[in-house]
């Protein structure tokens, strides 16, 4: 008996058409990063909307109801949902329940989208294109390196800002691209250009001023060869790291310094090295006084304002007066307390396990991406940082469509 038609057997030109613009997005952010750090932001949304042109342009709804609620219903979802009411939740003790709202509706609006897009991509198969990624990749970082043996006079010209920092959410989007980009290059193109594209990657990020990127472009690097000849063996070994490190957060982060040999310390300059180990040595030290339900969501903030940094040396207020940790495991430590870092530490066990059901040809990329992600969230920027939560879910759209557009058989 032949089978029941799906919404991913329905092809209509209206629903094509979304998708490539839903597509454009995608392959778009690390190219407008290069000149507006918002652009992630902005370009989740465009795709959003665009999904859900996707959606309205489909004959039936109901598989795709049922795609949200299985993915709702699942262990990770049900654990992101706790995750998120109990972030809300924190608000009430935290000590800016304001900031703390508007973050929390930042990332519950994102976390929507994505799940959104990502059940709609589940039930109607889009058929993407696999070099216009690679193509975005390759124009991103010419125009990183343009804009670094100019002075930034290309962003100039265009009249954007000419600080050598504002390349630097471009370079994380090269590195966390980066897998996917070049083994669809690779496998359409053959291996020598796919090693050509990685090594212009890795030039351009070298080339900018993230240290961030630069750390998780070489974790990945490093972890590649186990990742490609153990695929699954490796993905739990990096995933049990990962948990390991986000639950040993508070013990360790306040050694950080002592553990970077000096060396690397004069390399790489006190500002954007050395000032992290200390403002993490000031971070951790509130864990213990509220261990497990923390300060409430951003508090990290203005703790620096209030009778709680009393105690600090005036420099120890300047280390801890830089908006957040720059670094996600503490920020949830000092925030949400014990609680929030098992939730957290749930949420990871899971998503790596979820990401186990590609086979082991496209398992690698996962993971690799998967470090990068990690990698630069424990080093940088600020866990609910909309630009950050977009750029991840952008990243987790693209997985999404490039897998679902393949016959199971082929992954």
């Amino acid at each position: 008996m032949a089978r029941s038609p799906t919404l991913a057997d329905v092809k209509t030109p209206a629903a094509d058409r979304w998708w490539q613009v839903a597509l454009a997005c995608v392959v778009a952010v690390p190219v407008v990063l290069v000149f507006w750090r918002q652009a992630p932001t902005v370009l989740a949304g465009v795709a959003g909307l665009a999904v859900l042109m996707v959606a309205l342009s489909l004959p039936s709804r109901r598989l795709m109801v049922a795609s949200i609620r299985s993915m709702v219903s699942s262990p990770l979802g049900i654990v992101v949902i706790v995750a998120l009411a109990y972030m809300a939740l924190s608000a009430n003790w935290s000590l800016a329940p304001d900031r703390a709202m508007g973050h929390w509706w930042d990332v519950l609006l994102i976390s929507l989208l994505v799940l959104g897009m990502v059940a709609v991509v589940r039930q109607h198969r889009p058929d993407p294109s696999p070099l216009w990624l690679p193509v975005a990749m390759a124009l991103a970082a010419v125009l990183v390196l343009i804009n670094v043996a100019s002075g930034s006079a290309l962003n100039g010209a265009l009249g954007f800002g000419t600080e050598i920092f504002r390349l630097n959410r471009a370079a994380v989007a090269l590195v966390l691209f980066a897998p996917l980009a070049v083994a669809l290059l690779a496998r359409a193109k053959g291996r020598n250009l796919g090693f050509g594209l990685l090594a212009l990657l890795g030039v351009a990020v070298f080339a900018a001023d993230s240290q961030s990127a630069k750390l998780a472009l070489v974790c990945m690097l490093l972890a590649a060869p186990a990742a490609l000849y153990a695929p699954r063996t490796s993905h739990r070994v990096i995933g049990l790291l990962a948990i390991l490190a986000l639950l040993v957060t508070p013990l360790v982060v306040g050694f950080a310094n002592e553990l970077v040999p000096s060396a690397v310390h004069a390399h790489v300059g006190y500002s954007t090295l050395t000032v992290r180990g200390e403002m993490w040595r000031e971070f951790a030290a509130f864990v213990w006084q509220r261990p497990w339900f923390g300060y409430g969501l951003e508090s990290t903030a203005v703790i620096v304002d209030t009778p709680l940094a009393a105690g600090l040396s005036t420099h120890g207020r300047q280390v801890i007066g830089l908006l957040h940790p720059h670094n996600a495991p503490l920020q949830v430590w000092v925030e949400l307390g014990a609680i929030g870092a098992l939730l957290w530490a749930a949420g990871v066990f899971l998503a790596f396990r979820a990401m186990e059901t590609l086979g082991a040809r496209d398992l690698p990329i996962a993971t690799l991406t998967a470090t990068g992600v990690f990698v630069v969230a424990c080093v940088s920027h600020g866990a609910w940082q909309d630009w950050w939560w977009s750029l991840v879910g952008l990243v987790v759209f693209a997985f999404a469509m490039i897998f679902a557009s393949r016959p199971s058989g082929q992954r």
